[in-house]
């Protein structure tokens, strides 16, 4: 359903939902990266991201991806690797989100999905924004 919406809506909403899908991501996650935040402040007074910040917040997903990796190797299910692992898929929503190109914004929907344990809340965020501008 959330593919049929995102197709259907507006550059506008499409922006939208992939700005909630990443602060939800980060709140939920508890994710605290300095660069994810700027980028998501610009996001919502409704700027573009410059490219120093998007390589910021691209530079810390892959930093708590490495480390994720790093602790996988070891027992992937342990609770300091599912931290890690949330916290790069939320990371990596924010630098979706912060990128001009709109028909990619749906990998930010996408890694903030992956990031939570429980998406139900996200995913009815994520659809309210998309249907809001849908024709």
């Amino acid at each position: 359903m959330l593919a049929k919406y995102f197709r259907s809506a507006s550059p506008a909403g499409r922006r939208q939902a992939a700005l909630r899908a990443a602060q939800m991501a980060v709140a939920l996650t508890g994710l605290e990266s300095d660069a994810a935040n700027q980028a998501l402040e610009i996001l919502r007074r409704g700027k573009d991201v410059d490219t120093s910040v998007q390589e910021q917040v691209r530079s810390a997903a892959e930093a708590l991806d490495d480390e994720y990796l790093n602790l996988a190797e070891d027992n992937a299910a342990s609770p300091l690797a599912r931290r890690f692992f949330a916290h790069a898929r939320a990371a990596s929503a924010v630098a979706f989100a912060a990128q001009s190109d709109v028909n990619q914004l749906h990998e930010a929907i996408y890694e903030a999905l992956v990031a939570v344990e429980d998406a139900k809340e996200l995913t009815t965020s994520v659809l309210e924004a998309l249907a809001s501008t849908i024709d």
